[in-house]
This record gives C-alpha cells, sequence and structure tokens, in this order.
C-alpha cells in the first residue's frame, strides 16, 4: 500500500512538471503557437510530447483537452491530426484504466462517487459512451470510475473508440471551420452538436438514475 501511494505522488509530480514547463504554457497560452520554438523541433519529438500530454490528460485532467487537439492540428493537418489524436488518446485511456483498477485503484476508490461506479457497472457500455460524446466530467475521471469498476477491458475500450471517434471528428470539424474561416460550418456543427448534447445528457441522466436505483 504505501509503495502505491508513493507512485501515485510521483505520477502527480511528474503530472505537475509537466504541466509546469515552458512547452506546455505555449501551448496554453497559444500565442504565435506556430512560430514558437515549440514547433522547431522534430516530429518525432512533438509526437511523443502530445502523446505524453494525453497520457497526462487521461490520468489527471491538468491541461485541456482542446489545447492538445489544436497542437495535433497545426503539427499534422486535419486527417493526420484527428487518426494520430484517436489512436493516442485510446491507448492513453486504456493506459489509465489499466492504472486505475491493477495499480492505484485503493488509492482512488475513495474518491469516486459510488453512484458512477454502479452505472458504470449496470450499464457500461452506455455509460462510458455517453460521457465520452458528452463533456459531463472529464476524461480522467471516466478512467478512474471505469477502472473502480467492475466493467470488462472489451466494453470500456469498444465505447471509448466510439465515443471518441465522434467526439474528435466534431471538434476538428469546428477547428476546421474556425481556422479556415466557413462561419457556415461552425453554426452547422454548433446547432448538431447543441442538439446531440441535449438528447445524450438526457440519455446518460436516465441511465445513470436506473443504475442507482436497481442497486
Amino acid at each position: 500500500m504505501i509503495i502505491k501511494i508513493a507512485t501515485a505522488i510521483l505520477i502527480i509530480l511528474s503530472i505537475v512538471l509537466v504541466a509546469q514547463s515552458s512547452w506546455v504554457t505555449e501551448l496554453r497560452t497559444g500565442e504565435g503557437l506556430e512560430a514558437s520554438e515549440l514547433f522547431q523541433q522534430s516530429l518525432p519529438f512533438l509526437l511523443s510530447l502530445s502523446f505524453v500530454l494525453l497520457v497526462v490528460q487521461s490520468i489527471l485532467t491538468v491541461i485541456p483537452l482542446a489545447l492538445i487537439l489544436i497542437f495535433n492540428y497545426i503539427l499534422l493537418g486535419f486527417w493526420f491530426a484527428y487518426a494520430w489524436s484517436l489512436g493516442t488518446s485510446i491507448v492513453a485511456s486504456l493506459l489509465s484504466f489499466y492504472l486505475y483498477r491493477y495499480w492505484l485503484q485503493h488509492v482512488f476508490q475513495q474518491k469516486v462517487r459510488k453512484n458512477w461506479v454502479q452505472a458504470i457497472e449496470q450499464n457500461g457500455f452506455w455509460v462510458v459512451l455517453t460521457s465520452r460524446l458528452v463533456p459531463v466530467m472529464p476524461s480522467s475521471l471516466i478512467n478512474v470510475a471505469a477502472g473502480s469498476s467492475r466493467i470488462t477491458v472489451k466494453t470500456f475500450l469498444f465505447a471509448t473508440f466510439i465515443g471518441n471517434s465522434l467526439y474528435l471528428m466534431a471538434l476538428f470539424l469546428l477547428m476546421e471551420g474556425l481556422i479556415a474561416g466557413g462561419a457556415e460550418w461552425f453554426l452547422l456543427i454548433g446547432v448538431v452538436l447543441l442538439l446531440g448534447t441535449i438528447a445524450v445528457k438526457k440519455k446518460w441522466t436516465k441511465r445513470m438514475k436506473s443504475g442507482v436505483n436497481e442497486q
């Protein structure tokens, strides 16, 4: 138990150090991002940095996901950035899931609301899927709750893949419309996202309540 607590402390300290680094500060401010020294680094280094940031974000949300996606978009363009972000976000979520389930479960289990865990155990696929589609909670909390529950890895992975693929596509389409100056795309996607968010959130809330009531 002491080793696990020490590991948790080391992970948190590492995340804090990454979050306070000059490169992450540049990413957070977003000012002159394309011309910054960060983008003068080699492509393998930048891809590695992107992956590390996504892993950090999936374990403890200290870096907004949108900033990492903008970073990937500027670095790789629309389709390559989407594919890279989708793949790395799934791997990062899986790493976080395994970390919480098999190593740090007892450390963080008391921090997770029991109704979240109960809802995931009752309706695992739908709860994870709707949580990915509608940002009702940070992705790190989704991973903690799933890792603390009895949901299977296969179900978690499948729901994460579908949810992330749709959610990231919507975000990248928004970025494409904003950066390319396509206001009509921005308005259309905004309306679709708003309606989709309302519908999915209602379904998510209903399943959360049904999962708790069945207990």
